[in-house]
């Protein structure tokens, strides 16, 4: 599995809300099929953010995942 780098967490807040709306419209327009992927990525995305914050809260350095330019 791929680690997320910490500085990622706005770009995966972003996702998250940009999903949130597209969610919204599926339920209006009654399309279940696009409701439940959307709602399975909505639980993998908080599933990455819950991991990326306790990486954050045990110190982890946002920075190390960068390479020097």
């Amino acid at each position: 599995m791929l680690t997320l780098s910490l500085t990622q967490l706005p770009r995966l807040l972003e996702i998250e809300n940009n999903t949130q709306e597209r969610l919204t419209e599926a339920r209006q327009m009654q399309w279940l099929g696009e409701v439940a992927a959307l709602e399975e990525s909505i639980k993998h995305l908080r599933i990455r953010q819950s991991e990326a914050q306790q990486r954050l809260s045990h110190g982890s350095n946002p920075f190390a995942d960068q390479r020097p330019q």
